[in-house]
């Protein structure tokens, strides 16, 4: 497993995407699935930096395990210390058939986390709320 610690403020997600997706390169994954997994970090880092610690500045932990050859078994867990907040009970689930001028703002990422990786959890853990996110990843075989 390894982790980075980074303040969590939008300027650094290319740091982020660089420390999740070389691992995943490494590991073989194919463009699609590194792309999804790309999105998902983006979203919920994205949440931390813009609401986790308003008013103010704080941190975001982010770690990563990857486990075993095809499927690979990813886990990403991002850490942060604002007040706890579920998304995954906090945030009404979107109703995606209503008209994006009719649907009220919100819930719309973390509705696509749940549904692009296999299992997301939420606890609020020794003062931190802690998502974690996993999927198995198949690898391509060359040959």
């Amino acid at each position: 497993m390894k982790e980075i610690l980074l303040e969590a403020d939008l300027e650094n997600l290319h740091t982020l995407f660089d420390f999740v997706l070389s691992p995943l390169r490494d590991a073989g994954c194919s463009n699609k699935d590194i792309r999804l997994v790309k999105l998902c970090v983006e979203e919920v880092f994205t949440n931390i930096a813009s609401y986790a610690y308003h008013p103010g500045r704080g941190q975001a932990r982010v770690s990563i395990d990857i486990r075993g050859r095809s499927p690979i078994r990813l886990s990403i867990s991002l850490y942060d210390r604002g007040s706890p907040f579920n998304p995954l009970t906090d945030v009404p689930t979107p109703d995606v058939m209503v008209g994006l001028e009719d649907r009220p703002i919100g819930g719309l990422g973390i509705h696509l986390v749940k549904a692009k990786m296999d299992h997301v959890s939420y606890e609020y853990r020794d003062g931190q709320n802690v998502l974690t996110m996993t999927k198995q990843i198949p690898i391509p075989q060359e040959g």
